[in-house]
């Protein structure tokens, strides 16, 4: 598995992360993963019940809990 540093900062991620915490009224460090999952086009592992219903409701595909 190839391993990436993600690079994205500034005015831009910041704004994001706010508008997607505020719409999915989740807690912003929940909204960085969802945010990375979304721009990456990456499925999400979670165990955290508010970020699984933020993904699913944003198209986020989800690891299904063992």
């Amino acid at each position: 598995m190839k391993l990436e540093t993600d690079t994205e900062y500034g005015l831009l991620f910041s704004t994001n992360i706010f508008n997607l915490s505020n719409l999915y009224s989740i807690s912003a460090y929940d909204a960085v993963y969802l945010d990375l999952s979304l721009r990456k086009k990456a499925t999400l592992a979670t165990f955290d019940a508010e970020l699984k219903a933020a993904a699913l409701k944003a198209g986020v595909p989800i690891i299904p809990a063992q």
